[in-house]
């Protein structure tokens, strides 16, 4: 069995975890209308990040990748 005992999130409701929940329970879905993300320009909607990721420490840059941060 695996126990986790720090979790790091970062997604379209923000960048750490009490940003997130404030968001979830003020009812928003981070979803923004976008014209640009599909190739014939229709619009939709996204979960965008718009905070910068933060910097991988230098005995994991093996593992930098977008899917890591």
């Amino acid at each position: 069995m695996i126990y986790l005992t720090a979790v790091a999130m970062v997604n379209a409701l923000g960048s750490s975890l009490n940003e997130i929940a404030d968001n979830l329970q003020a009812g928003r879905s981070g979803l923004v209308r976008d014209d640009e993300w599909l190739l014939n320009h229709k619009t939709t909607y996204i979960g965008k990040v718009t905070h910068s990721l933060p910097t991988i420490a230098r005995e994991f840059l093996i593992y930098n990748t977008r899917n890591n941060q």
